[in-house]
């Protein structure tokens, strides 16, 4: 193995693109269904996602104090086979 070999092993695998905000439930959605919901927290990847998706994308929202929370994830798969797979 070369040099540049071993250092992407141990780099391990390039993590996935993060989808744009737009792909999640925006705020006013999330807040008809928990009212106490009043502002977003945080986007980022979905840390917690499983196998090997496409691309990923986390979002936490949260009330004034962020005593409440709610986290909607979304990852996409090469196919509903991959997806099936990374579940199981």
């Amino acid at each position: 193995m070369s040099e540049s070999e071993i250092a992407a092993v141990r780099r391990g695998p390039a993590p996935a693109p993060v989808f744009p905000s737009e792909v999640v439930i925006p705020l006013g959605s999330v807040d008809s269904f928990f009212p106490q919901i009043t502002r977003v927290v945080s986007t980022g990847p979905n840390e917690t996602g499983l196998g090997s998706p496409e691309a990923t994308i986390a979002v936490i929202y949260g009330n004034s104090d962020s005593s409440v929370k709610v986290t909607i994830s979304v990852d996409e798969y090469r196919s509903a086979a991959d997806a099936s797979s990374a579940w199981m």
